[in-house]
Order: C-alpha cells, then sequence, then structure tokens
C-alpha cells in the first residue's frame, strides 16, 4: 500500500458536545457498536483532493488548560484552584482566545504553582502563534510613526482593541471590533532617563500631541551632544545625566558646570 502511495486516516465523526438531545447520550448508556455499525475507514490515494466535513450547526466550545507528565492538568492539590480555561467562542458569546486571555491564565497559572509547588523550578510552554508576535499596547516602536507634530484632531497614538469592564473585545454595530488610540511608551535611556514621544502638558497648544520623528531625532541628537560633552569634561554617567537634565536648553554644557556639581552634591564616593 505505501508503494502505490495510499495511505488511512479515521473518520472524525462521533464526538457529542453539550446539549446532545439523545436519550442514550443523556442517560449514560452507551451502546457497543454491532456489526452493522462498524466505523468507516477512508483511504485515500496521493493524488486524490481529500474532502474534510463541514461543521456542523451548535455552539463552539473552547477549553485551554496546560498539562504536565507528572503533575497532570495544573491545579491546586485540593483541586480548588486550576488554570483551565472553557468558554463558548464566539462575537455573539463570550469572545475569542486573545492575548490578553493567554497572559492572564499564565499569571493564574503562576500563581498556582508558586504557591502549592515551590520545591521546583517550572517551564510554561505555550503552542500559539500569535503569541510570539505580541508586544504589549503601547511598546515603543518606529513603524508607522509620522515625520511630522500631529494635529490636535488627528494625534498619532497605537490602535488597540476596546475593553469592557470584564476585559472582553468590545464589536461595533457592524460585528467589527471597537478600536481605540493610547499613547506610545516613553523612550528610555541606557542612564535611565526617559524621552516622552509627546508634547508635555505645560507645551501650551501642542500639549498630548505626538511630537514626529523629526522633533523626536533633534531631541536625541541634543541629548547625545549633552553626554559627549559631559564626557569630555570628566564626568561620569551619574553626573552626566544630572548636567544634561539642568542646561536641557544647551547644546554643551557650561564650564562652571563642576562648580555646579558641588554645590548639588552630585558627586560619587571616591571622588
Amino acid at each position: 500500500m505505501k508503494k502505490l502511495k495510499y495511505h488511512w486516516t479515521k473518520d472524525p465523526k462521533g464526538q457529542f458536545i453539550d446539549g446532545h438531545e439523545r436519550d442514550d447520550v443523556r442517560d449514560g448508556d452507551y451502546p457497543c457498536p454491532s456489526l452493522q455499525e462498524q466505523k468507516t475507514v477512508v483511504w485515500w490515494h496521493d493524488n486524490e483532493t481529500a474532502m474534510p466535513y463541514v461543521k456542523g450547526e451548535g455552539q463552539s466550545q473552547m477549553v485551554a488548560d496546560l498539562v504536565s507528565a507528572d503533575y497532570r492538568w495544573l491545579q491546586s492539590p485540593d483541586g480548588k484552584e486550576e488554570a483551565h480555561v472553557f468558554f463558548k467562542a464566539g462575537k455573539n458569546h463570550e469572545g475569542y482566545f486573545t492575548n490578553q486571555d493567554i497572559l492572564e491564565q499564565a499569571q493564574k497559572s503562576m500563581d498556582i504553582l508558586e504557591k502549592y509547588y515551590t520545591n521546583e523550578n517550572h517551564i510554561l510552554v505555550f503552542d500559539n502563534t500569535t503569541t510570539h508576535l505580541k508586544c504589549t499596547d503601547g511598546t515603543l516602536s518606529a513603524r508607522n510613526m509620522p515625520k511630522g507634530t500631529s494635529k490636535a484632531e488627528t494625534n498619532w497614538g497605537v490602535e488597540v482593541n476596546i475593553r469592557d469592564a470584564a476585559s472582553k473585545q468590545v464589536y461595533g454595530a457592524d460585528s467589527k471590533l471597537l478600536k481605540g488610540k493610547i499613547q506610545m511608551s516613553d523612550v528610555t535611556f541606557a542612564d535611565g532617563s526617559k524621552q516622552s514621544l509627546y508634547f508635555s502638558e505645560d507645551a501650551g497648544p501642542k500639549a498630548g500631541l505626538f511630537k514626529g520623528m523629526a522633533v523626536i531625532l533633534h531631541e536625541f541628537s541634543t541629548q547625545a551632544c549633552w553626554f559627549m560633552d559631559a564626557y569630555q569634561k570628566g564626568l561620569n554617567g551619574k553626573q552626566a545625566a544630572w548636567a544634561s537634565k539642568k542646561y536641557r536648553g544647551h547644546r554643551v554644557l557650561p564650564d562652571s558646570v563642576l562648580r555646579d556639581l558641588d554645590g548639588a552634591d552630585v558627586w560619587c564616593d571616591g571622588r
């Protein structure tokens, strides 16, 4: 059979879901198949196109859980706390299993492990492609950033799905997910200092607006000049960070910076 490029498969029919109305299923009496009720095995030739069965009508149900060869399903020893998630999928029911749901399930799983199984190191393995690409909402990225400063009516931000109080995605009248915008996270430099991508609240008419790549890069280059000049004057990282904030309006630091450091007591131990 192998030389003729045949292979075998099982008929996927025969699975029941909650709400089935057959008396034998409802009462738990499962009859043994007779000779006339034997299963059908279909043999497909390598050149033949397989025709899958069309999914029948009925509510889709999803179960997501974590299992281990040592502990079986992840739960507390008394079984009162468990990691499994069971819900009815669909936009008209409980939505779909999103990255946020995966994060919440992972957090719940880690809480159980840290509470009851502290004598071992645990690794959670997920087989879900979307989690490999997911970043936190607002994660720093130059993708799609506009060059110029945004206008008030079209302020640039990161598009995210709107969620209700129960953290479920919200759908509009057109059955599409409702979207909203949030500000992108600040830039964090090696010394711990931050650079906001949006104008501060005291920036007048531009308050809260996205600065634009041109302004952001200009600010970055200015800060780089501050640090290079500070290092040339013999300052360390902590002192350079302090001086860059104090003289943020200058491209280079004044010669009096060393006296100012004395007055501000910014010198590190071992001067």
